[in-house]
């Protein structure tokens, strides 16, 4: 039951992060320069550029669903 609580639970948190990444990627294709979007495409570039930009809640939720789903990852290895 414990298995599939968190094959479940790593499921949703990866879905989250390519939502989130996708938000912060088009986020910062509408604001100029246009090239940070084509390296938002790393999680950790994301959330660089998008705080700085100013889509600090997007950031903020991508650098939470970025731990927490490699915290699921070791918890789901071990």
């Amino acid at each position: 039951m414990r298995d599939r609580i968190v094959l479940g639970a790593v499921i949703v948190s990866f879905a989250l992060l390519l939502v989130l990444t996708a938000s912060c990627v088009f986020g910062l294709a509408k604001r100029a320069p246009r090239s940070r979007a084509l390296f938002a495409v790393l999680p950790p570039l994301a959330v660089y550029f998008a705080f700085r930009e100013g889509l600090r809640v997007r950031a903020v939720l991508l650098a939470v669903v970025t731990v927490a789903y490699l915290v699921l990852r070791v918890v789901a290895l071990g």
